[in-house]
């Protein structure tokens, strides 16, 4: 009997008919790094709901654009000298083309955050240069516009970590050693030796 005086359904039920656009707001709710664990079964669902809804939403859209960061950030946050080769195949099939901001911010946060690593992150540049070169060139033209910031704020950890990032970058035939020579030469005091 579900008739106009029918009372309204419990919100048990309403809560297990729960979208996947919910669940993804609960999610985002719980932080910039998604936060939440969804168990397999659900994300499977999830997935499944996803599969449905219509690609020119705007909800679809950013669980899209909300998965590729989640790819791109743990590819390169996995980065080191073992699995390099490993793991360049791997980024190579995600959409790298509409994720170059995500992917640039992704390795400059990386190298700034482990300096340690800087030849491990301009290896990977030079590789996506060789394939993908806009990439290359936009990793590039933000790492100069941050080492000009930097030297500006006189942030000498800063500029220190973008410098050698330049400079790894330049050893790999990624930037070339005039642009590092324009780069530096209006900013660093030239000393001569006696």
């Amino acid at each position: 009997d579900k008739g106009p005086d029918a009372p309204p359904p419990p919100p048990a039920a309403k809560k297990a008919a729960g979208s996947f656009a919910d669940e993804a707001a609960a999610q985002k709710a719980g932080g910039r790094t998604g936060g939440v664990y969804i168990p397999p079964f659900k994300l499977a669902a999830m997935q499944k709901e996803m599969a449905k809804m219509d690609k020119a939403s705007k909800e679809f859209q950013r669980l899209k654009w909300e998965q590729l960061r989640k790819q791109v950030n743990g590819l390169i946050n996995k980065m080191n000298v073992g699995n390099l080769k490993l793991l360049v195949p791997d980024l190579f099939e995600i959409n790298l083309v509409r994720g170059r901001g995500l992917l640039a911010r992704a390795i400059m946060k990386a190298q700034l955050a482990s300096p340690g690593f800087t030849h491990i992150y301009a290896a990977l540049v030079a590789v996506l240069n060789t394939k993908l070169p806009e990439n290359g060139e936009l990793i590039v033209k933000r790492v100069i516009v941050g080492f000009r910031r930097a030297y500006k704020r006189r942030d000498k950890t800063l500029a220190t970590a973008f410098a050698k990032f330049i400079g790894h970058l330049c050893n790999h035939q990624v930037v070339v050693t005039i642009v590092v020579v324009t780069t530096t030469d209006h900013t660093m005091p030239c000393h001569a030796v006696p």
